[in-house]
């Protein structure tokens, strides 16, 4: 089997890129019959969405407006808990359907505090995509309306996911094994 490092941290095969193919497919399925009439406002949760954002929306087979938003609140391998900030939202909420498009949905807070965000803001209908879901490790009451893969509380890296920004390239996900 094949080990990668990163700094002092080794990680494992986890999840095969065709594995991640079948189920964004299965995910774009789901998402188009419940947006194709919202004329949605599809915001891309950087920097580990991008990978998965661009597969997704290759496949939704309708016009969307697609803007960029930068969160922070990962420190090393944990969740902080604690979003940081959030930059780059440019264009009018209000009275805008929003498809929020995350990498993973860990302890839940990034994706309430942005839910919160819209709404003060005046959208008029929020949902969440997300990559990866980690129910065991969510701390709040709100559950992405679309999942592509639910895991267990791991680390992981690669298809867009980092550690202190290394890995994003990697092919497939590949979960944390040590720290030695």
């Amino acid at each position: 089997m094949e080990i990668r490092k990163i700094d002092q941290l080794s990680f494992e095969p986890f999840i095969r890129e065709e594995e991640i193919q079948l189920a964004i497919e299965r995910l774009a399925k789901e998402i188009a019959p419940a947006w194709k009439d919202k004329n949605p406002l599809v915001l891309v949760v950087l920097q580990g969405a991008f990978v998965f954002a661009a597969d997704l929306l290759r496949q939704i087979p309708f016009s969307v407006d697609i803007e960029f938003i930068r969160v922070k609140s990962y420190e090393g391998t944990e969740s902080s808990g604690e979003v940081r900030s959030v930059m780059g939202l440019e264009l009018p909420i209000i009275g805008r359907n929003v498809l929020i498009v995350e990498d993973i949905v860990d302890t839940g807070k990034t994706a309430v505090y942005l839910r919160d965000l819209l709404i003060e803001m005046g959208a008029n209908h929020i949902s969440m995509a997300t990559f990866l879901y980690k129910p065991a490790a969510n701390q709040t009451d709100f559950e992405p309306e679309f999942v592509g893969l639910k895991i267990d509380p791991t680390f992981v890296v690669g298809y867009g996911l980092d550690y202190e920004g290394k890995g994003r390239h990697w092919p497939g996900l590949w979960r944390l094994i040590s720290e030695k």
